[in-house]
């Protein structure tokens, strides 16, 4: 759905689970991920833990999404975040806002 809405004005790429955005993320490098907290592979969590060891300044320009149902280490997580994370089903002009926030950064 994200991909549909935005498309036209924002170059979009999809990856099933951490190692696909991983994988991703090496061939174009993004200036922002949107990243489901619950994938396989790990996770939002395992994502960034990964891409702040290999591009740590991309690490900050990272959005989470979730569902609602997380576990204790998912809550502390983002917790101690400093980037955006949204309530799905996610509001396009919220999460317009945190792009063009981490876009300023």
């Amino acid at each position: 759905a994200i991909r549909r809405a935005f498309s036209r004005t924002l170059q979009v790429s999809l990856a099933e689970g951490v190692e696909d955005a991983l994988e991703a993320i090496a061939k174009a490098s993004p200036d922002i991920i949107l990243c489901d907290v619950m994938m396989p592979g790990g996770g939002g969590a395992e994502l960034w833990r990964r891409v702040t060891k290999t591009k740590p300044a991309l690490a900050k320009k990272m959005i989470f999404v979730t569902g609602g149902a997380t576990d204790e280490g998912t809550i502390r997580f983002l917790a101690t975040q400093s980037q955006p994370v949204l309530a799905k089903p996610v509001d396009p002009r919220a999460l317009l806002e945190a792009i063009g926030q981490l876009a300023k950064e």
